[in-house]
């Protein structure tokens, strides 16, 4: 008769005939031991650890199973199934602390904090604060956030908006490159704000809107509605149309002189090419020297709302994302439908103005058709501009006058 080898449980050390043992993981063990070690997953009938089992409604699971079919709920870390999750800023909840906590934006469908969403009172909906800043209009006489007309009748008649104030754009001109501004000002005379907002609105009716910037002191934005470059040559300086917004230094208005304000320009985005793109961004960051000396700011303010340095991020990859981490660059692209230019000292004379707006259109038809090794080329720029200082007279002269090559 054959004897049976005996062998040792590596648990308790009693002896066990080799039929009667149990094995994981090349150690033996008695049924008693090994029964109260392990367990079988429910779903892929593996044996495991008892101490590494996952239960969910009287079923046993390993790691790899409940991984693939289960949930801790982020809020209660109650176990529940996938099919029964709720997901809010990548963390996953069970639907009671889903709703207890978050709803969706009835008009994206993205999920929001109950806390985080704002009442469009003429539809009868909440949205995120994406969308109400992006999608509606904000009323500065209630606090409410409107589609067509405010509950309250004003649709925002201050003539100074709230910040995320976004109108329909009013487009002056034919072509693809359009251009806007931002002109911030501040008053040095006790200006009534108001009313000098309400004087340039209707001088320039259709033409700009005002807005508030908590970075000014005692002061607003003045923003235009998108023009093209023969517009604003042949329209409205040939008619004097902008001479409200110039005169404004007479008032005791100030844009040069101040710590804070700056001017921004704006040009379509659906103007660019994404190869045109790569090379006018790399003419502004390959050249940190030229733009700080033609932006006229002084360095630290350049820096603090306009850096060319301290973002780090590739240019290929902003072209490629149409996105930057800071607004507060040299070229902004976190506007949905513009490339912002955000270098320019603020300015209320004539000369500075033009000065500003022709030095981002002469970039912008110099890159177009410049090879990308000469694209940032400040030589092979100025030459352009020399050769069209009729349509860059201001530019030109700005260059010349001021020795910026050097």
């Amino acid at each position: 008769m054959e004897t049976l080898t005996k062998l040792t449980c590596s648990r308790c050390d009693a002896e066990i005939p080799e039929d009667e043992s149990f094995q994981y993981d090349s150690e033996d063990y008695c049924e008693d031991c090994y029964n109260e070690l392990f367990t079988t997953c429910d779903d892929c009938s593996e044996t495991i650890p008892v101490d590494d089992a996952h239960y969910y409604n009287d079923e046993t699971l390993c790691d790899d199973c409940f991984d693939n079919n289960y949930f801790n709920c982020e809020s209660c870390n109650e176990v529940h199934h996938l099919d029964d999750s709720y997901s809010a800023f990548d963390r996953l909840y069970c639907g009671d602390c889903f709703h207890e906590s978050y709803t969706y934006c009835q008009s994206c469908d993205e999920p929001v904090s109950r806390d985080g969403t704002y009442f469009i009172c003429d539809l009868d909906i909440f949205v995120c604060d994406y969308c109400s800043e992006n999608n509606y209009q904000y009323c500065d006489e209630c606090g409410q956030y409107y589609e067509d007309e405010c509950e309250c009748g004003s649709n925002g008649s201050n003539p100074i908006r709230n910040h995320t104030y976004k109108p329909e754009p009013k487009f002056h001109g034919k072509g693809k490159l359009h251009f806007g501004f931002e002109l911030e000002i501040e008053s040095y005379n006790g200006n009534d704000l108001n009313d000098t907002a309400k004087y340039i609105t209707d001088k320039l009716d259709g033409l700009i809107y005002c807005k508030n910037d908590g970075s000014l002191n005692n002061g607003f934005e003045i923003v235009s509605h998108p023009f093209t470059f023969d517009f604003l040559k042949n329209n409205l300086l040939k008619k004097n149309k902008l001479n409200p917004i110039f005169d404004l230094r007479i008032q005791g208005f100030r844009s040069y002189n101040t710590s804070t304000c700056g001017i921004h320009v704006h040009l379509s985005r659906k103007a660019f090419t994404d190869l045109h793109l790569y090379k006018f961004m790399k003419f502004f960051y390959e050249n940190p020297r030229f733009i700080w000396k033609f932006s006229q700011r002084k360095l630290e303010n350049l820096n603090r709302w306009s850096t060319l340095t301290g973002d780090k991020q590739p240019i290929i990859q902003k072209v490629k994302e149409k996105y930057n981490p800071s607004r507060y660059v040299a070229v902004n692209m976190n506007n949905n439908h513009t490339v912002e230019i955000r270098i320019f000292r603020g300015t209320l004379k004539k000369e500075g103005f033009l000065r500003n707006i022709e030095f981002c259109h002469a970039i912008f038809e110099y890159t177009k058709d410049a090879s990308i090794k000469n694209a940032h080329n400040i030589d092979g720029f100025y030459a352009f501009v020399k050769a069209n200082k009729s349509k860059y007279i201001n530019l030109y002269d700005s260059i010349t006058r001021r020795d910026l090559l050097s």
